[in-house]
């Protein structure tokens, strides 16, 4: 009996050098019935055309060509546009373990649930050519009342995940929101979830780019990161206290990175590093009392109460490690 249809949303924007390396990977999956869905930001370089041969190719692939929207945008056309009974996501200068929708799709059916997810290998892109995870372990299922924000297990992006069809049906990307958009996203799939499966499985190889949009200096963008993490906050307001203070010690994370990095790069705006610091504080009892390293707690309290003095420390770790 044929296995059911995954499909396979790509966001691509000018990825030429390491789409076909990405797309090689989703071809050569394990599990063979995908449809998988090339979203054209408006490149202007030669991801499209690299996009259009693999359709010619191969019959699973489709091509979407549309202006340069952003990736919130493209992934939003990949959404009114899959057919399969699950979704998964990858970025176009990522890479996958050749059974990545394998294992997701395994954990997800024995565990019966309607989420599944996996680790992620990090690496940067010249350390990397090909990728082989040949480790498996048993699917953890995790109540989303005893779900924390701050484990590693915790998904706070949508790739690295497999889909049931209906937690997604109706959900869009937000268009106003630069960075963590999956973070938000993939909170109101957690919302609409009782229970999830985690594997202990490398399977999704995110790649880090210097010129990556989740890394580099601070600006209006990067901001964007904080209006997300509050809305995430806001969805799970309901909750009990307990899973609430997981968020919060997760949301405070998120403030003290970005007065971290308006420090480093000298671009203090002073009422958006006041409206931080105080975010930050008022959550930092939260962060102490949760599994985050005793590092991160320590480092935590510097910048909640010292700034000044957590700004000059990392300036002078950063040195040294440069």
């Amino acid at each position: 009996m044929e296995k059911p249809l995954i499909s396979i949303i790509i966001p691509i924007y000018n990825c030429s050098g390491y789409l076909v390396r990405c797309l090689e990977s989703v071809k050569d999956q394990t599990y063979h019935n995908l449809e998988i869905l090339l979203i054209d930001d408006g490149s202007t370089d030669d991801s499209g055309q690299i996009a259009d041969e693999y359709a010619k190719k191969d019959d699973r692939f489709h091509v979407f060509h549309q202006e340069n929207k952003g990736v919130s945008e493209a992934r939003n056309l990949g959404l009114s546009r899959f057919k399969g009974e699950y979704l998964t996501f990858v970025d176009g200068d990522d890479l996958l373990d050749l059974r990545y929708v394998e294992r997701l799709y395994y954990a997800l059916v024995k565990a019966q649930v309607p989420l599944a997810v996996c680790d992620p290998f990090n690496c940067r892109s010249e350390e990397i050519k090909e990728y082989c995870f040949d480790k498996e372990s048993e699917p953890i299922v995790i109540n989303m009342g005893q779900y924390d924000y701050t484990k590693p297990y915790a998904h706070k992006v949508v790739w690295g995940a497999l889909y049931e069809r209906r937690i997604v049906e109706g959900l869009i990307f937000c268009k106003d929101i630069y960075l963590a958009e999956d973070s938000l996203f993939f909170a109101e799939v957690l919302n609409r979830c009782e229970k999830i499966a985690y594997i202990r499985e490398k399977r999704y190889v995110y790649i880090l780019y210097a010129d990556s949009a989740s890394h580099g200096t601070y600006d209006w963008k990067k901001k964007t990161e904080v209006q997300a993490a509050k809305r995430v906050k806001e969805i799970f307001e309901d909750y009990p206290k307990r899973f609430q203070r997981k968020v919060n010690a997760w949301y405070c994370c998120v403030c003290l990175n970005g007065l971290k990095l308006m420090k480093i790069y000298d671009c203090v705006e002073a009422d958006w590093y006041e409206f931080l610091l105080k975010e930050a504080r008022n959550c930092l009892m939260d962060l102490l009392s949760s599994s985050c390293t005793m590092i991160t707690k320590v480092s935590s309290v510097i910048w909640c109460i010292f700034p000044q003095l957590g700004g000059f420390i990392y300036k002078r770790l950063k040195g040294k490690k440069e």
